[in-house]
């Protein structure tokens, strides 16, 4: 951002203001850059080291409380259980604490009817402070010396233990020279026998721990099916079937996923399995002579399903995947246009951004904004039909590339911009008011953010005569709507300093 402030239009007066609200805005985000780089390089130490960084001994405080005269109301609690309690016997008081209180204030402070010892552990992060109280003589004799020190070792006994990374690593890298155990069941032990109660650092690493506790519970090792110790059974009676289905995989590019956020390929050519069976035949009957093709098994297919990636692990089928193919079985939703991934968290975005308008009705202006198809204009040329993720003829040693709408020498872009009429309850229309259609020459006015945003004010000012103190803006998140891109912030700054907007929020 800092870039497009030494670009020409920036020396004119009209943008001082914001230049200078941009630096800020800067300044900002510098320091909340350096504090990321510290809180990282803070949880390095923290990763890396072969101690725990929090303790019983350091980081504990341990305070008398005498008994009062009076007591507060907002102690009835504790003191209905410390009744119940013998003296010198620890008590967790944690769900008693008021939760709209200062909760150093509150303790350290209270009015009870008996003497107490309150022992706090700052254990940190979001867990916070633990604390416990038992209670104790007014006057404390030799004698009782011996009954306090026993307190405090129980709680200290049951204070959460968190282990590092290095600690489990170093486990791990002792014990694995010894013994034949994986590295998750090591890792299990270790936590079951110290008792530490850090948290598995992923989402398989923590569905692999319960598999493995409850494989400890029932007693039962079988219960458990490693799919990289067993690959299943390997055989070599298909193997001429095989061979062909690998040289047809790779004969295919698979297209990249299109969220493009994993590694995940997909292959849209075979329909089902079936297809991908009959496919292969006539591979293989094109490829030998009759009598040599009759010799070749083939196999079944149920069997060829198999071979493709479980789609559930704890299955039993999975049990006969050979790991010849790292492929999964899919059927790919951007081909089918049947359902998405991300479709969920797209319907409830847009259900919050429909309820926030309801509930500004009065004050807010929503848009939903797009470019449509292009419109043709000139000379009529071969249009080309390649789809994406589909293949087709091309010239040798050429690359076949391809943009989406490109198929005259001239073309107009339409943007669509509708003035939604808020209604009163979610389960109105969002979809009536007033449309504006803008046209723009594709090669010589290029659609871009500050265009888009151009228009919507231009759009404004003919709608309205005072514009509105809230606008809503929801688009389809391309490359010229995109909000996470430096460009569309800048143009939505803009648009906001110019309309002189109290709230814009773009969806």
């Amino acid at each position: 951002m800092e870039n497009s402030l030494v670009q020409p239009w920036a020396s004119d007066k009209k943008w001082e203001q914001f230049i200078s609200e941009v630096i800020q805005l800067c300044e900002v985000s510098r320091k909340f850059i350096e504090y990321l780089d510290n809180v990282n390089k803070r949880m390095r130490i923290i990763h890396n080291s072969s101690v725990p960084i929090r303790n019983g001994i350091d980081h504990i405080k341990v305070l008398d409380i005498d008994k009062t005269l009076t007591t507060n109301e907002n102690y009835n609690e504790i003191i209905k259980l410390m009744h119940e309690k013998e003296e010198f016997e620890p008590t967790c008081i944690d769900d008693l604490i008021l939760c709209n209180v200062i909760q150093p204030v509150f303790l350290e402070n209270m009015e009870l009817p008996f003497s107490v010892t309150l022992y706090r552990y700052y254990s940190g992060n979001y867990m916070g402070t633990l604390n416990w109280l038992w209670k104790r003589p007014d006057i404390i004799e030799s004698s009782n010396k011996t009954k306090e020190s026993q307190a405090l070792l129980k709680v200290h006994e049951l204070l959460p233990k968190y282990s590092t990374r290095q600690m489990r690593k170093n486990v791990v890298n002792k014990y694995s020279l010894y013994t034949r155990l994986s590295p998750a069941i090591l890792c299990t032990l270790y936590q079951d026998l110290i008792g530490d109660a850090s948290n598995s650092p992923n989402l398989i690493s923590q569905e692999m721990q319960e598999c493995i506790r409850l494989m400890y519970e029932t007693q039962d090792p079988n219960i458990i099916f490693d799919l990289q110790k067993n690959g299943g059974f390997k055989g070599t009676k298909f193997d001429e079937f095989w061979d062909e289905i690998d040289y047809y995989f790779n004969k295919i590019i698979p297209a990249v996923h299109e969220r493009r956020h994993t590694t995940m390929m997909f292959m849209p050519v075979a329909i089902s399995i079936r297809e991908l069976r009959e496919n292969i035949i006539e591979r293989l009957q094109t490829k030998h002579d009759e009598e040599t093709f009759s010799k070749i098994p083939i196999p079944s297919e149920e069997w060829i399903r198999l071979q493709f990636w479980p789609k559930t692990i704890y299955a039993k089928t999975s049990m006969q995947y050979t790991g010849r193919f790292e492929i999964s079985y899919k059927v790919q939703s951007r081909l089918l246009r049947k359902s998405h991934p991300d479709s969920h968290y797209c319907a409830a975005l847009f259900r919050y951004t429909r309820l926030f308008a309801i509930k500004f009705r009065k004050f807010a202006c929503f848009i939903s904004a797009d470019d449509k198809y292009k419109v043709p204009v000139g000379e009529i040329v071969e249009t080309s039909t390649g789809v994406r993720n589909k293949a087709t003829l091309a010239s040798l040693g050429t690359e076949l590339t391809s943009c989406d709408h490109d198929f005259t020498k001239l073309s107009v872009t339409l943007s669509i911009s509708l003035f939604c009429e808020i209604p009163k309850d979610i389960s109105g229309s969002f979809y009536q008011e007033q449309v504006f259609v803008s046209y723009k020459d594709s090669v010589f006015q290029p659609s871009s953010a500050l265009r888009h945003s151009s228009e919507w004010l231009k759009c404004l000012h003919e709608k309205y005569v005072t514009l509105p103190e809230m606008l809503i803006i929801y688009t389809d998140g391309g490359a010229d709507h995109r909000t996470t891109f430096g460009s569309v912030q800048l143009a939505m700054i803009c648009l906001f300093l110019k309309g002189n907007f109290d709230f814009l929020a773009a969806v």
